[in-house]
């Protein structure tokens, strides 16, 4: 059974869609750029939040994976034998952990 003033191809749909491209083209706010691939002709504009994930995912991909100098002053410290951490800071430690990975998962 098909009810026809759901279907979206058909008046609903073509209202809906010209209500659309009314939103998009009277939008002055907006300064959108065609693909530079140029295959769908679509415009995407990116958020304010999206741009900073961009930003700092870029920042980070430039960063070591080792840093040497945080390495070395382990390095240094374990031929001294001195301690790296005491019993309060890894107790820290594995608590917010366990409070990280419990707030992750629900």
């Amino acid at each position: 059974m098909t009810i026809s003033s759901l279907d979206p191809s058909g008046e609903l749909g073509r209202l809906f869609s010209t209500s659309q491209a009314k939103t998009v083209v009277g939008s002055d706010q907006r300064q959108f750029k065609s693909s530079p691939i140029g295959r769908s002709g679509d415009d995407v504009a990116l958020s304010a939040f999206a741009k900073e994930v961009r930003e700092v995912t870029s920042k980070i991909s430039r960063e070591p994976d080792v840093r040497v100098d945080r390495v070395e002053t382990i390095r240094d410290a374990l031929k001294q034998q001195q301690s790296l951490a005491n019993a309060e800071q890894v107790a820290d430690v594995l608590s917010r952990d366990t409070i990280l990975n419990t707030i992750a998962v629900s």
